[in-house]
């Protein structure tokens, strides 16, 4: 079984994560995350929302620059990050990480076209069509 090897020294740029060593390899392999955007659409959010930078930094509490440095992939989000954009852009979380709300066409830019009282409807409708299509489970 191989050894798990801890980390001694930071490099600010970078995360070293420790691996388990099996003789012949090195004990740290560097991510250069700091350097590695995550995939979000926080920025297609706020514009669909008619926000500026500032205004969605007001709304969360931050600094401006923060909003910037994370829509430019320059700074890693977390999930406080997440939950409070998502609050100030009236979205969830997970909205900001798996969906583009510019997309035409997708059924969730369909779906948000629908007012609130009519939702339940539209998801019956879809309900039908899926089983009269065949294509549900």
């Amino acid at each position: 079984m191989g050894e798990i090897v801890t980390q001694r020294n930071v490099c600010p740029s970078r995360i070293m994560l420790p691996i388990v060593t099996d003789g012949g390899f090195s004990p740290w392999h560097y991510l250069a995350m700091a350097k590695k955007a995550q995939r979000q659409f926080i920025k297609e959010w706020r514009t669909f929302r008619g926000l500026t930078q500032e205004q969605l930094a007001d709304r969360m509490g931050i600094a401006r620059s923060y909003v910037s440095h994370v829509e430019g992939g320059k700074r890693r989000y977390d999930q406080l990050f997440l939950e409070a954009a998502s609050e100030a852009l009236g979205c969830t979380p997970a909205d900001l990480i798996m969906r583009d709300p510019t997309q035409q066409g997708s059924i969730w830019s369909i779906w948000d076209q629908i007012p609130a009282q009519q939702r339940e409807q539209a998801a019956r409708v879809l309900e039908t069509f899926v089983k009269k299509t065949g294509t549900g489970g």
